[in-house]
């Protein structure tokens, strides 16, 4: 009887076991278009090459690190087609004039081969898309000459954002796609003259 009890209490355990850590992998599961806050461990708060006030955020899998102003949250939202999209934006309660905002956006897919990307190419894909002032360039001109990025900076307008400076390059057969407020035409050359591709 006691056995029996014993095994009863084991079997109980093992349950409740593995009901704990079905609901809690599946809390990791990514939901495409749900943005949650990117891990912890992917940032260091302690800048390496823009100063106090900015972080360093770290992504693996898109082989890529950036740095960002401090003051900004940094969300991930997955897409379809092994896609995501990181969103820094601001957390503040009190609504501010768009022209006031800071924030900015990299959305990352495979791309497959290696090629730099030019305004007739970008509309071989994206017919429609508005490229306004296109032109080429370095984006990390302080990187050593073997990490220089070759990029697309033109702007555009978003339906939701309007308008838009862009970035857009192909590195580690990877397409990046950063967006960023029009006004911050400024400060996003800074942020990006920290991007620093990681090796596969």
């Amino acid at each position: 009887m006691k056995r029996l009890f014993l095994f009863s209490i084991l079997l109980i355990v093992a349950i409740v076991g593995v009901f704990f850590w079905y609901t809690q992998k599946s809390n990791y599961n990514p939901i495409i278009g749900k943005a949650v806050p990117v891990n912890q461990e992917d940032i260091d708060t302690e800048s390496l090459m823009l100063g106090p006030d900015y972080a360093r955020y770290t992504n693996q899998q898109f082989l890529f690190s950036i740095e960002y102003p401090k003051n900004l949250l940094a969300n991930i939202v997955p897409e379809e087609g092994d896609a995501v999209t990181i969103v820094f934006q601001e957390d503040e309660p009190v609504q501010k004039p768009p022209q006031e905002k800071i924030g900015f956006q990299i959305f990352a897919t495979p791309f497959g081969v290696e090629e730099t990307l030019t305004e007739d190419r970008i509309k071989q894909d994206l017919p429609s898309a508005r490229i306004e002032g296109a032109q080429p360039i370095i984006l990390n001109p302080e990187a050593p000459q073997d990490e220089e990025v070759q990029a697309l900076l033109f702007s555009s307008e978003d339906a939701v954002l309007g308008k838009t400076i862009e970035v857009w390059f192909v590195q580690n057969k990877y397409l990046y796609e950063i967006t960023a407020l029009a006004h911050m035409e400024e400060l996003l050359p800074k942020i990006l003259s920290s991007w620093r591709s990681l090796t596969l």
